[in-house]
């Protein structure tokens, strides 16, 4: 049940995201872009870390070192790229396997999922769409270390904690 519900869910979303131009701006846009070189540089990015991932399975590279290896690792055969800038693999979860490995993944999804338990009522439907948004976009965004997304998990977990104690959520939330 839980799968075909998840299944739908996404679907949803993905159709909804699709209908804005949410889905074409940010996500395709990125790997569809007129500049060549700012799309293959984003693959190989994303092909280096997930080539961390299967040397480093269980624990990464270690935290912020995806930079530190990429020149390792990179399919470019551009050598020295990433002494002269910090380099992400543009997508949280690919950066989370190579440099965590499958168990911070695994917190880390254990972490979401808890986020999302607690958003379960139905006054917290709108915070509950937006963080199944956040967690797409997640497949286009920088890195997990940016503030502002941790203070959204943070709400919404003050949100959830506020109704669970019986106490209504602010005006306008």
């Amino acid at each position: 049940k839980f799968i075909v519900a998840g299944i739908l869910v996404a679907l949803v979303m993905g159709f909804v995201l699709l209908q804005t131009g949410y889905l074409e701006s940010v996500i395709f846009g990125k790997l569809g872009t007129e500049e060549v070189g700012s799309r293959i540089k984003r693959i190989a990015f994303m092909i280096a870390g997930l080539r961390m991932f299967a040397d480093h399975p269980l624990l990464g590279v270690g935290i912020s070192q995806f930079g530190y290896f990429y020149n390792s690792y990179q399919p470019l055969g551009l050598q020295g790229i990433a002494e002269t800038v910090k380099l992400i693999p543009n997508n949280i979860y690919v950066e989370l396997l190579s440099e965590l490995g499958i168990i911070g993944f695994v917190m880390f999804a254990a972490f979401l999922l808890a986020v999302y338990r607690r958003l379960r009522r139905a006054e917290l439907a709108p915070l509950r769409w937006t963080f199944l948004a956040v967690l797409f976009s997640l497949n286009g965004f920088p890195t997990y270390t940016v503030m502002f997304l941790w203070a959204f998990f943070g709400l919404a977990v003050g949100a959830s904690a506020r109704l669970g104690r019986g106490g209504p959520l602010p005006s306008g939330a």
